[in-house]
């Protein structure tokens, strides 16, 4: 059986890239098809260099050889994954490179903390901050692990009466720690106000109710991150103020 194809119209528009005009010049068998384009960004020029263009100028591209005008249906498949799977890396990049510089700034900023406040970081504060440091929440189980050791990891802060008024809503990564330890979405006797809280801190950060893809995760994940990093700041304000 043929492997279904798609007209090259049909492929630009699956790939959404917006051109403004397509001719072909041929002799039959064998010609080019130019396509005219405006406005591309450097994710549209790498699909049509997949799809076979040339870029001749900015807003002009050809393609040549025989059977110009279709492409077969699984081969715009493979090149739809290929894209996805690669801007799913570049996303994953981008995140892992923020995050590794709010969990340093994190990291520093506790520690100026503790020495201003006379305390001392413990061997598993150590390791938590190596551990944590460039690491992505993409699932459930990433995030619990995460919240798990960061709620202890602040717990210098946290706990420290003096602060309560800085520490802003870093208390309410206990209540999303509890959720997701143990599970309180499957458990029948966990109460209503306990879900709808957790569905409430969920909006506050990601705009949703819960996470559930892979990028909710890692938004959730560098929110958090962040809200972190400015609490810490305000306590340093405040120590050095007082």
């Amino acid at each position: 059986m043929d492997d279904e194809k798609y007209t090259i119209e049909k492929s630009l528009e699956t790939l959404e890239i917006k051109y403004d005009d397509i001719t072909q010049v041929s002799d039959g068998s064998y010609g080019y098809l130019f396509l005219l384009v405006s406005n591309i960004d450097e994710a549209d020029e790498e699909k049509l260099q997949v799809l076979g263009f040339i870029k001749m100028f900015d807003d002009l591209w050809y393609k040549e050889g025989e059977d110009l005008r279709d492409i077969p249906k699984t081969r715009l498949i493979e090149i739809v994954e290929n894209l996805c799977g690669k801007e799913s890396k570049q996303r994953e990049s981008v995140f892992r490179e923020e995050n590794i510089r709010l969990w340093q700034s994190i990291v520093y900023k506790l520690c100026n903390i503790l020495e201003k406040n006379n305390s001392l970081i413990t061997v598993r504060d150590l390791d938590t901050a190596c551990k944590f440091n460039g690491f992505l929440c993409k699932n459930k189980e990433h995030l619990t692990d995460f919240l798990s050791r960061l709620n202890e990891f602040l717990k210098h802060v946290i706990l420290d009466e003096k602060f309560r008024e800085n520490i802003g809503h870093l208390k309410r990564y206990k209540v999303l720690r509890d959720y997701y330890i143990h599970d309180l979405g499957k458990d029948p006797k966990s109460g209503s106000e306990k879900i709808a809280e957790v569905q409430s801190i969920h909006e506050s950060i990601i705009s949703k109710s819960f996470p559930n893809n892979q990028y909710d995760f890692m938004t959730l994940h560098k929110n958090i991150l962040e809200d972190c990093d400015n609490a810490l700041e305000r306590i340093i304000d405040f120590l050095n103020r007082s």
